[in-house]
């Protein structure tokens, strides 16, 4: 766990590297604070830490936010699909949970599965390795 600058309540990045046959992926998961300062604060951490990695890396989470944020390495993957339209969180009916990938990373398919056991929708994605 990374602490990530905040305000309000403490906030981090989860990171993990897994091994998935022969190949190394980092991944890292995030819930951003509330406040757009707060949220600025914390992207920029994260871009930090994205920069310093190297390999397949994917960045998921609940970034709090509907513009899209660029992290220079990573591709939001769904707007690379074109489902960028597709809400993850209700009943706002907006994106504010996002999946990126560094471009090495093979996409096959993105899904928003919608469910009635949380106000959040899972983002569900297939990809290839290799």
């Amino acid at each position: 766990n990374i602490a990530l600058p905040g305000e309000a309540e403490p906030r981090g990045v989860l990171q993990c590297k897994l091994n998935i046959n022969s190949h190394s992926l980092t991944l890292l998961n995030t819930h951003l604070g509330l406040s757009k300062k707060e949220r600025n604060k914390q992207i920029d951490s994260l871009s930090s830490i994205v920069s310093s990695l190297s390999g397949l890396i994917l960045l998921t989470g609940d970034l709090n936010t509907v513009a899209s944020p660029v992290f220079p390495q990573l591709q939001d993957i769904a707007k690379k699909l074109g489902k960028d339209d597709l809400a993850t969180v209700f009943p706002l009916n907006r994106r504010i949970d996002y999946i990126y990938a560094s471009s090495n990373v093979h996409l096959v398919s993105y899904e928003v599965v919608k469910i009635p056991f949380s106000d959040h929708y899972p983002v569900k994605i297939v990809l290839r390795l290799g």
